[in-house]
């Protein structure tokens, strides 16, 4: 299975030994470290023919500038206007660098989002502007492909569990959360009776089996419980028998991949976030604001009622 790694959630410094250590595999094993230049931008360095850039049958050679643009956005694409401008910025110092004759070809790598369409646009514009011949822009799917090809590059900076092997089929939890943000509201005179509730169960044993911090339980409690009668009420009802499906249907699976999968994370409020981005990186962008929130709700009430992690 190939994975596909949440790059977004390292550091600036972390992706760029990430790139260097792929400019080994790709370029060379004396791909330099990232360090500062007199203009105030940082990148790598690398002399001699690429082992595989842009393919092993006809290598670029010279002098080779790297560089590393990380986001946090988990979204972020190539086509913002924020990497455009940061592009825009590049391109002054590039030219700077090709009069000094000190660079022949030009890489960025980033952890956004690439198209073929955009890809093209912003070489050629590079290439325009500089004057540089060999420009190359290398986005996330082409950096998971490589994550996947060179493992050792994942498990030297502990990437590994920032990887998604813990897929599920995301349908039926959409449905139920698109079907509870309709049907379910707070109600908050029934938070006490759900309180007494979790009273009554081992709650700090529980946590404890599964590592969820005391802090994001209080959290649940103050976010999260006052939902959980109506969603229990819903489920119970014979008319939302097909909802119950669903429900059960997911449980069953989420348990089968966090069960497989368990030793990749953290604590288990990790895994909650997980399964929350995972969701809304699957969404068509169909889920509204309200059912963002609900996503963690369902999540929280699954945890609650035993449905989820070790009881």
């Amino acid at each position: 299975m190939d994975f596909d790694y949440q790059i977004w959630r390292i550091n600036d410094e972390t992706f760029e030994t990430l790139v260097v250590l792929i400019c080994e595999q790709i370029l060379g094993i004396s791909a330099q470290k990232f360090s500062s230049r007199n203009d105030g931008g940082r990148d790598s360095r690398f002399e001699g023919t690429a082992q595989h850039v842009p393919s092993d049958a006809a290598p670029w050679s010279g002098r080779f500038i790297i560089q590393a643009k990380h986001t946090v956005n988990s979204n972020g694409s190539c086509s913002d206007p924020d990497f455009n401008s940061e592009v825009r910025k590049e391109i002054v110092k590039v030219k700077v660098l090709k009069v000094n004759g000190e660079i022949d070809n030009y890489l960025i790598f980033t952890n956004r989002s690439l198209t073929g369409n955009t890809h093209s646009i912003i070489c050629k514009k590079i290439k325009d502007e500089t004057l540089v011949e060999n420009v190359d822009l290398f986005g996330k799917e082409r950096i998971n492909l490589w994550l996947n090809k060179y493992d050792g590059i994942a498990e030297a900076l502990n990437l590994n569990k920032l990887a998604i092997p813990l897929q599920f089929y995301e349908k039926d939890i959409k449905d139920l959360i698109q079907f509870f943000a309709e049907n379910v509201t707070e109600i908050s005179d029934r938070v006490n009776e759900a309180e007494q509730d979790i009273k009554r169960i081992p709650v700090e044993e529980k946590n404890k089996r599964n590592k969820l911090s005391e802090e994001y339980f209080e959290h649940i409690k103050k976010n999260s419980l006052s939902f959980f009668a109506q969603i229990d009420k819903f489920l119970k009802d014979p008319i939302n028998r097909n909802e119950l499906d669903k429900y059960q249907a997911t449980i069953m699976e989420l348990n089968s991949k966090i069960i497989s999968h368990r030793n990749e994370y953290g604590n288990f409020e990790e895994i909650f976030d997980y399964i929350y981005d995972y969701i809304l990186k699957k969404d068509d962008g169909t889920l509204d604001s309200r059912e963002h929130r609900m996503i963690y709700i369902l999540l929280h009430y699954m945890y609650y009622n035993c449905d989820l992690g070790t009881a």
